[in-house]
């Protein structure tokens, strides 16, 4: 009520200005509008509006009788409910955005005797710089040619001074009702005022608290900036530390097996024995650690292959055994028939899970005592299985205040269980979380001195083809005698290293040629002298590295460049492998090597004895990756990885791609660049669009990420432009260091 009172006084004060103003026109102005040559003024009726400034109408005057043209609008309506006069509103909010008057003809209509012209004047009443409301006015004049009899300009202007003054007199009769109103409405006045300080403070604090948000965002950033980086140097550390640890233990664990194979003492035999024992604990440390980390920064992936699900059982429980056997505990396990003979799954991680736990119950259990495996049908749905297993023993068993925290990261049941048993304390964390990667759940039981019972699901996928996996798993011949006169060269720069994998192979079988290369630049020069079978190849080496040496390989003539190589190195993250299998390489082994691995590997190149003698003929059998065809080298700063997977490994439609990408980014970059000087927003956002996927396809994902904030941040980028010419410029920078790169990549595919 008080508002519209409010606006009722606000409206009548302002057409009394606006009659005054009138009244002053009319007297000093008596010739506006201006007489023409052609023509003079017949009449001239005049319609006023007051709209408060949002909009609404509040008051108008009487329409004259005689008048062609008027506004269908009510009090309390918003000028856009007037849909005859085109482009009203935008009038209307023009006059209130300048705070000036905005005059304009609306038509005018001409023939032999009269002339019809309408016009139309916003004006805005302004009050301490602000505007309360605007004031419209509709004028409809009639005019005369001045060859025709018109009427007195005078007479038409008397007409308009006696219409304002009637307006005047009517304003006045209003007044002490006014008075009064404006009285009581003076107290809701003050606490409006109130209210709107009170507004204004808790503005000025939401402000403030924005600030406050704004500088910890800041902070975030840069924080997350900092993980990251800190991430990336855990992974580098954690990988050179591996490969540090790796090279001597490789020594360790292999001049062990070479002398456990020789004619030894029984004490010399069980000092041995203890040294291997201890660099295998040393190498599950390793490998323990290096998992947690994959699985800690989500770079672990599972793989989805067949695998004879009974027989992974049974080879688990085989190389448990002789630990078993050992402490004189019972080893045993338990399958249900319902299982389907052919699971598809990762059969490494569930080898890593099994040997795991029944690994930790054959540790904490005491001779003469017993372990078991029992592995069942949960439910099958639709082509998945839900496998139950349960591990448990009778050993020391777990206190009860400590079940809760028993898979958790460097974490053992009791304090002094590292020093008595061994291992990280990383073991049930890891497998806790293998399990769950497989969407299932793992549960522990246990009573202190009487077991413990670990129970677990995971879901696989039923396979179907059975045969491939027996096919798999039958015995092959014999690999020794495969191996026979085959021709080897062993690249390796430890010396140590060198003599271990050269008297290992010999020891295995004593026929194979071995030559030995110091680093990458001298297998090169043995490799285009003479022909080889096999290469094992290191990948750190002074001189020339073993990544560079593989692409150089596969850059030489048939049939030299379809030799099989096998990486040998310390670096046992996956990231390492997949990078040597994509620059061509044919297969990976980490050190320390198990010897057994290392023939399999041996044996797998050398598969048809009568090629044995012909190192050129098991050249010519070798699949190289298809990547390899095209010489690709391991780039840094892009890749095509992406567009393998889209494309599946068609290189012609790769190139081609990545061609159409080098010519048109720069081109859109100087658009973006071009778009933020001249705040074209829309366009800005547009190109930033379109240059998304295709940084996406050379592999720059944290560019396209940039690409993707550009999009995001020009929908408001007022309080975004400092960030938006940040990830422009970091396009920019990263494209130009990046481009080198793609030019070679291109001078090195074939022509279409």
């Amino acid at each position: 009520m008080e508002t519209i009172l409010m606006g009722i006084i606000i409206s009548l004060l302002v057409l009394v200005g606006i009659l005054f103003y009138l009244l002053f026109r009319i007297r000093f102005q008596p010739d506006f509008p201006p007489e023409t040559d052609s023509q003079n003024i017949i009449q001239k009726n005049t319609l006023t509006f007051v709209f408060s400034n949002e909009g609404i109408l509040i008051s108008q005057s009487d329409i004259p009788i005689d008048s062609q043209f008027h506004l269908h609008l009510s009090i309390g309506q918003h000028i856009s409910e007037q849909k005859k006069l085109k482009n009203l509103e935008k009038y209307f909010e023009t006059a209130l955005k300048f705070k000036k008057n905005i005059s304009l003809k609306l038509f005018e209509e001409k023939d032999m005797m009269i002339i019809r012209r309408h016009d139309l004047i916003f004006t805005p009443v302004l009050k301490e710089k602000e505007v309360i409301s605007v004031v419209l006015v509709l004028q409809e004049i009639i005019s005369r040619n001045k060859d025709q009899e018109h009427l007195s300009a005078n007479k038409e202007l008397e007409e308009q001074r006696n219409y304002a003054l009637k307006q005047i007199d009517e304003i006045e009769a209003q007044k002490s009702e006014l008075e009064i109103a404006f009285k009581k409405s003076s107290k809701h006045h003050i606490m409006l005022q109130k209210a709107l300080r009170k507004n204004e403070l808790q503005k000025a604090e939401l402000e403030k608290a924005l600030e406050i948000i704004n500088n910890q965002k800041v902070e975030l950033e840069k924080a997350n900036k900092e993980i990251k980086e800190s991430s990336r140097l855990k992974e580098i550390f954690l990988a050179n530390t591996s490969h540090e640890i790796r090279t001597p233990l490789n020594a360790i664990i292999g001049f062990t097996n070479l002398l456990l194979n020789s004619e030894l003492k029984e004490n010399q035999k069980k000092y041995l024995e203890n040294i291997k024992a201890s660099g295998n604990n040393l190498l599950v440390v390793i490998n323990d650690i290096l998992d947690f980390s994959k699985i800690e920064s989500g770079k672990l992936t599972l793989e989805e292959i067949e695998f004879d699900f009974k027989n992974l059982i049974k080879h688990t429980i085989s190389t448990l055994s002789v630990k078993s056997q050992e402490k004189g505990i019972e080893l045993k396990y338990d399958i249900s028939p319902d299982i389907p003979e052919v699971i598809v799954g990762d059969p490494v991680r569930l080898n890593q899970i099994l040997i795991n736990l029944i690994g930790n119950a054959i540790k904490f259990t005491n001779t003469g005592g017993w372990v078991r495996l029992m592995a069942a049908n949960g439910k099958i749905t639709d082509d998945r299985i839900k496998i139950l297993f349960k591990v448990e023993d009778n050993g020391i068993g777990i206190a009860p205040d400590k079940l809760a925290y028993i898979f958790q990261s460097f974490t053992q049941g009791q304090s002094d269980t590292t020093r008595k048993y061994g291992g990280t304390g990383l073991g049930l964390s890891i497998v806790k979380q293998l399990i769950e990667l497989q969407t299932g759940e793992i549960e522990v039981e246990s009573q202190t001195g009487k077991g413990t019972a670990f129970t677990f699901y995971i879901f696989m996928k039923i396979g179907k083809n059975r045969d491939a996996v027996r096919i798999k798993h039958q015995s092959k011949p014999t690999p020794r005698l495969l191996a026979d006169h085959m021709k080897i060269l062993l690249v390796e720069d430890n010396l140590i290293n060198q003599q271990l994998a050269y008297d290992t192979i010999k020891a295995w079988n004593n026929k194979i040629e071995i030559d030995v290369a110091e680093n990458g630049k001298l297998a090169l020069e043995k490799v285009e002298a003479q022909t080889y079978h096999l290469i094992l190849m290191d990948i750190q080496m002074p001189e020339m590295d073993g990544i560079e040496a593989t692409q150089r390989i596969r850059q030489m003539v048939e049939p030299r460049n379809r030799t099989p190589i096998v990486a040998m190195t310390a670096h046992a993250l996956k990231n390492e492998k997949d990078n040597c299998l994509s620059i061509g390489m044919n297969d990976y082994i980490s050190k320390p090597f198990d010897p057994e691995d290392l023939f399999a590997i041996i044996s797998k190149f050398c598969p048809n004895p009568e090629n044995i003698t012909n190192p050129e003929k098991i050249a010519e059998s070798v699949i190289i990756p298809r990547l390899n065809l095209n010489t690709e080298k391991a780039y840094v700063l892009f890749n095509t990885s992406n567009l393998k997977k889209i494309y599946q490994n068609n290189h012609a439609k790769i190139s081609k791609i990545v061609k159409m990408c080098y010519e048109s980014i720069p081109n859109e970059i100087v658009e973006i660049q071009k778009s933020f000087d001249t705040n074209d927003w829309e366009v800005l956002r547009n190109k930033a669009h379109a240059l998304k996927p295709k940084l996406g396809y050379l592999g720059m994902d944290t560019q396209q990420d940039n690409a993707k904030n550009i999009e995001l941040m020009s929908q408001q980028p007022d309080n975004e432009k400092l960030k938006l010419q940040e990830a422009i410029n970091e396009i920019k920078e990263y494209w130009e260091t990046a481009t080198p790169e793609i030019e070679d990549y291109l001078m090195h595919q074939p022509a279409e």
